[in-house]
């Protein structure tokens, strides 16, 4: 509680508000009295947008907002912000339901092999929470395929140490194999 009435004094300090508003979406706390704000601030006048919309975005920007949000929930490294997106198919079917083929983009191998997981068991469980998602959101059977693509290809430390390479401060050198050469004659 030290905590809040010390932020609080730091805001208050910084600008003028009408109101700081202490919210916890997941145990709903402060979200009546947030709304409640909101509605006596806000001005009558017509709607910009239907009632029945949900959101401006695109279909294809929700889904790299979804994947987004997947990756950043599973890596809390820099690994969400190393990848790029991009929608390569788009098929609805003829029983209504629809095929996203989608493209993750990342740097190198290394990187891929973490987003794929062990037996690509991270990568499964991807496509199964998008669907999911997507399902949801627009009430409609989605079944999406994402793959992985590095950009480049990068051994590991320890795709490395497997493969015989000793690792020193500023070289790379072989040490399971010696090559000798002999004077044939």
């Amino acid at each position: 509680m030290r905590w809040v009435m010390s932020r609080d004094r730091e805001f208050r300090t910084h600008g003028h508000f009408d109101g700081i508003f202490y919210t916890s979406a997941l145990k709903s706390n402060g979200i009546v009295k947030l709304l409640e704000h909101l509605k006596t601030r806000a001005k009558p006048r017509p709607w910009l947008y239907p009632a029945d919309m949900i959101t401006t975005m695109s279909h294809t920007e929700q889904l790299r907002q979804v994947v987004n949000t997947y990756i950043f929930k599973r890596f809390n490294s820099d690994v969400p912000y190393k990848i790029e997106q991009q929608t390569v198919g788009w098929t609805p079917r003829l029983d209504g339901s629809l095929v996203i083929e989608h493209e993750v983009i990342v740097k190198d191998s290394v990187v891929a092999r973490m987003i794929l997981g062990v037996r690509n068991s991270v990568l499964q469980d991807l496509k199964q929470q998008v669907s999911d998602t997507l399902q949801q959101l627009w009430g409609i059977p989605v079944e999406a395929r994402i793959w992985v693509r590095p950009l480049k290809q990068r051994l590991s430390k320890n795709d490395m140490a497997l493969l015989g390479y000793e690792l020193g401060a500023h070289t790379i050198r072989m040490s399971s194999f010696r090559i000798t050469a002999r004077n044939p004659n």
